[in-house]
């Protein structure tokens, strides 16, 4: 009876971290890592993140901004405009698409299973399937040369891609309070992470987002 008692006690405790954690978690909390910077059409030095922005919308206005990448501290011109043949939205996803870390939440706040980066979804724990981001309102806003705070979870090397990482990190929630991923593409590396704690050195802004809603998707 005791034992009973005490697994019980356990579980209550392991939801209630679950339940905790996931408190804010949403399509604002992709990380990205290891990316590679992009060749700029400009490179200025700015007082912050909303004069970047506003470059941004003046050289967007006669298409030469398709994005920005903000540097938050160790460069003189740390407002990067990258300008590309795409549109602003496929420019920003082809920039994601080539870094080699890439982090995200199994589920959003609501208990929904969240898509991965490339419309990936968990094989497992997922009915009717994984909701989307790409009109998400913080789609427009993303963090690179994330580094992930906190101890690792549970690890799994050698999963294949990106799909066995989510399949594996959300079928762990099951037992474990994990509630973030990341994958490593090139070392096909699988981490699951109590939370979405990261620190970015770079703020990516695609053309037509304001400093308002990339606030919002800070809080």
């Amino acid at each position: 009876k005791q034992q009973k008692t005490s697994m019980a006690i356990f579980s209550l405790i392991s939801l209630t971290l679950v339940s905790t954690a996931m408190a804010n978690l949403g399509c604002e909390d992709f990380s990205y890592n290891n990316c590679h910077d992009p060749p700029a059409t400009q490179e200025l030095h700015v007082g912050s993140l909303d004069e970047c922005i506003q470059n941004c919308d003046l050289f967007g206005s006669f298409d030469q901004c398709d994005f920005i990448m903000f540097y938050g501290s160790g460069r003189d011109e740390n407002c990067h405009i990258i300008s590309g043949d795409g549109s602003p939205d496929e420019e920003m996803a082809k920039y994601l698409a080539a870094c080699r870390v890439v982090g995200q939440p199994m589920k959003k706040d609501g208990g929904s299973c969240m898509e991965g980066p490339l419309g990936e979804c968990a094989t497992a724990l997922c009915s009717p399937g994984c909701e989307s981001c790409a009109a998400d309102k913080c789609s427009g806003y993303h963090g690179s040369q994330c580094q992930k705070i906190g101890e690792p979870g549970e690890t799994s090397p050698g999963l294949p891609n990106y799909t066995a990482c989510l399949s594996y990190c959300t079928l762990q929630m099951l037992s474990n309070p994990w509630t973030y991923l990341a994958y490593d593409l090139e070392a096909q590396e699988c981490i699951c992470y109590l939370d979405e704690k990261v620190d970015c050195a770079v703020d990516v802004v695609r053309f037509g987002t304001t400093m308002a809603e990339v606030t919002d998707c800070q809080a």
